[in-house]
């Protein structure tokens, strides 16, 4: 459990942002390349040192103190502070803390998220320059990292940079001229236009929202978690409002990360013992009601008592199917991680369920990349997380549908893999999708509520990461990548 980090090194290594882990001492235990980047220093310079080492000497003992005020369980997010390079020049950053935490309460990981904030810091610079259309400050504006929006005081947007539509799904000329509130979920908007009010009566450079979810409404109805720095604009044509727009979806999926792992910390622990002790119990009440079953064909018993028999021996078939499902969620991988190639295993997996599928009226659709590299871990497990989700498509899908299964090169991680299950089935509302990862939580009268847990374990087990989107009636799509572990295999 303590090499959790190495499960989300998929999202740390792609970040543009530096993800530092550390013990609850502040002891660097973790570095990605962004960090790098950022800072200086590589990753067997930083690893082994204090977080301290990038705090100039007036903030040393607030960079000392920080690892341990998250540790007691203090809440840091968004703290902006200047931090050192190792060549000694300084670099203002935004810092957030997570702790991941054992079964006992106690902060074994800290995660620390350092987001660079020179461009934003050089654009609040030059805004009180900046003439109506920003023409002399063009390169800054459209290379910024962060989405920017201006908008006039009646709340109409005046400009975007590329950024900023790309992160709402816009060409930038649709974006001009609407009004701000429409890039925001409907339950926000009122609230949003009062703040605007108040913020032009009272303009000053501050965050948005400090303490609140603050969400952004793509094109296409998504909604995605931001972060909001504000500025004022004196112009010409009066006063004007620059919002600088982060999407931290990134982010939320590390922080999401660290508290399931926190919770499964302490599920699995509890999962072995309480397992093993429903196993003894289990095996012996099934054998029993095995032989009355039989006692009760060959004796012509009544049609009642046999039915209750079968409804007996059915409740302690899923009661055996939640016990093992514990100990698949408790289990430490043991076995010898082997090469072996993801469209083989899909293949397979529908030799083994693809007739019952079938039979169910869901017919299964491949489009497999065959010239992918093999991936390192465990094949069986790789099997179970594909018949979790074939299984899932299928309840979602009662009167029959469609289930396609596509691989293929990751087009956002060079070196890595792609696995989509996508189904025709009901979808799933947003408070049923933010749920669905946790153990025991199901929608169905029959489920045991670990089939997802269990495989978003193996899928972390494995380098990966997963994610979902859906919707209802318009079905859902689950997308794994994984690391390859050799080049594609010769033809």
């Amino acid at each position: 459990m303590s090499k959790s980090l190495n499960r989300l090194a998929a999202i740390c290594e792609s970040s543009d942002d530096a993800i530092i882990a550390m013990t609850h001492v502040g002891t660097i235990t973790s570095w990605n390349s962004a960090a790098t980047r950022i800072f200086g220093y590589g990753d067997t310079e930083a690893i082994g040192q204090r977080l301290a080492i990038l705090f100039p000497p007036e903030r040393l003992v607030e960079g000392a103190e920080l690892p341990d005020r998250v540790s007691r369980g203090e809440r840091i997010e968004r703290l902006e502070t200047k931090c050192l390079r190792k060549d000694g020049t300084a670099v203002d950053v935004s810092l957030t803390f997570a702790a991941v935490r054992d079964q006992g309460g106690q902060a074994i990981e800290i995660l620390t998220i350092a987001r660079d904030l020179t461009a934003r810091k050089l654009l609040e610079q030059a805004a009180s320059a900046l003439p109506s259309e920003m023409e002399t400050n063009r390169a800054l504006f459209e290379s910024a990292a962060e989405g920017i929006v201006v908008v006039s005081r009646t709340g109409r947007i005046v400009r975007v940079n590329q950024r900023a539509a790309q992160m709402f799904g816009y060409a930038p000329e649709e974006l001009v001229g609407l009004e701000i509130e429409r890039l925001l979920p409907e339950r926000f908007r009122v609230a949003h236009g009062a703040h605007r009010v108040g913020f032009f009566n009272a303009p000053r450079t501050r965050p948005m929202g400090v303490g609140l979810d603050l969400f952004g409404l793509r094109k296409d109805g998504r909604e995605f978690p931001v972060e909001i720095g504000l500025s004022a604009i004196t112009t010409t044509e009066g006063q004007l409002g620059m919002a600088m727009i982060t999407d931290i979806s990134e982010r939320r999926s590390i922080e999401q990360a660290a508290r399931q792992h926190e919770r499964l910390a302490v599920l699995a622990t509890l999962s072995a013992g309480i397992a093993h002790e429903l196993n003894n119990p289990i095996g012996i009440v099934s054998t029993r009601l095995e032989l009355m079953l039989d006692e009760a064909q060959s004796h012509a018993l009544p049609e009642e008592v046999l039915r209750d028999l079968n409804v007996l021996y059915r409740n302690v078939q899923r009661v055996s199917r939640i016990a093992k499902g514990l100990l698949s969620l408790a289990k430490q991988s043991a076995e010898e991680p082997r090469t072996f190639n993801l469209n083989n295993v899909i293949e397979e997996t529908l030799l083994l369920i693809g007739r019952m599928l079938s039979k169910e009226g869901i017919g299964v659709g491949l489009t497999l990349d065959r010239t992918l590299g093999h991936l390192m871990g465990d094949a069986n497990a790789f099997q179970q997380v594909l018949t979790n989700l074939l299984l899932n498509a299928r309840d979602a899908m009662p009167g029959g549908g469609h289930v396609q299964v596509e691989t293929g090169p990751d087009p956002e991680r060079a070196g890595w893999q792609r696995l989509t299950v996508t189904d025709s089935g009901e979808g799933m509302p947003p408070e049923v999708l933010e749920k669905i990862w946790e153990p025991f939580y199901t929608t169905k009268s029959s489920g045991s509520g670990l089939g997802l847990s269990v495989s978003a374990k193996i899928i972390r087990e494995h380098g990966g990461t997963v994610d979902v989107r859906s919707k209802p009636g318009f079905g859902t799509t689950f997308t794994i990548h994984l690391p390859s572990h050799s080049s594609p295999p010769a033809p």
